[in-house]
């Protein structure tokens, strides 16, 4: 089992096997590949990465399964992400699929600290009496950002 810290693509396979397991009630590689759009050798790898830190039990043509390490580790990766996107989509009204796409980008990034910073925020944004005005105000400056299609949005410092 390795101490180096997880790498976002391994991130994104944990996250992809346990939600195929929970849409399907199982994850096979061929389903990995199909989702992550990867080829069988990419995914054959990393499984066998995944396996070896202890993160899944994994044998070839059988269902891939989460190790209780490999659920834990996925279900923060996927925590992460719904909080980063709703944030993104409800807070600052970006399309859902921008919303979707940044949150993979960024999740693999902060730390939980910073997860929950947003989450405080955007729960104070929806909730609290005294951000009224607040959220009126974004909705009248971000909701033009509805009308932007998805593919326009990009990084202004990378241009991604």
């Amino acid at each position: 089992m390795s101490n180096e810290p997880m790498s976002s693509h391994m991130e994104d396979y944990l996250e992809t096997i346990a939600l195929l397991i929970e849409e399907h009630g199982h994850a096979h590689a061929r389903d990995v590949a199909r989702r992550l759009n990867v080829k069988m050798p990419s995914v054959t790898s990393a499984l066998k990465q995944l396996a070896a830190r202890g993160c899944l039990d994994y044998e070839p043509n059988m269902p891939v399964l989460l190790t209780p390490l490999g659920r834990r580790l996925a279900e923060d990766v996927l925590k992460k992400h719904g909080i980063l996107r709703h944030f993104f989509q409800h807070i600052l009204l970006l399309p859902p699929g921008a919303a979707n796409r940044l949150a993979c980008r960024i999740e693999h990034e902060v730390d939980e600290r910073a997860v929950q910073a947003v989450r405080t925020l955007t729960l104070a944004i929806e909730s609290r009496p005294d951000c009224a005005a607040l959220r009126h105000h974004l909705h009248e400056t971000l909701a033009g950002t509805q009308s932007v299609p998805d593919k326009m949005i990009v990084n202004s410092e990378t241009g991604e």
